[in-house]
């Protein structure tokens, strides 16, 4: 099942303490799409983070890449945040 696919890939360990802090802030945009009276079906259908696609949401023409730190300072140039023709993107700093 999915557990045991879970496991599989990161071990008894879990995923690394970088893949947590991402998860962690892309479910933290998720309630803030939320509180943006975006219905949970369409706000959870729009989280692609766990199919490892390019950008992390996905809303038609809406895409939201989402970006975390552990420290007070965020340089986005640093982060591949690459446009697509025709789409919106927006970056999310947790």
């Amino acid at each position: 099942g999915r557990w045991d696919r879970f496991f599989r890939a990161h071990g008894l360990k879990g995923p690394s303490k970088d893949r947590q802090q991402g998860l962690f802030s892309e479910m933290r945009l998720l309630l803030r799409l939320l509180s943006e009276d975006y219905t949970v079906d369409d706000a959870v259908s729009s989280w692609r983070g766990a199919l490892r696609a390019y950008h992390d949401f996905e809303f038609g023409n809406r895409i939201i890449e989402v970006k975390s730190t552990a420290g007070k300072d965020i340089a986005t140039g640093a982060f591949d945040v690459t446009r697509r023709p025709h789409r919106h993107l927006e970056l999310g700093v947790a």
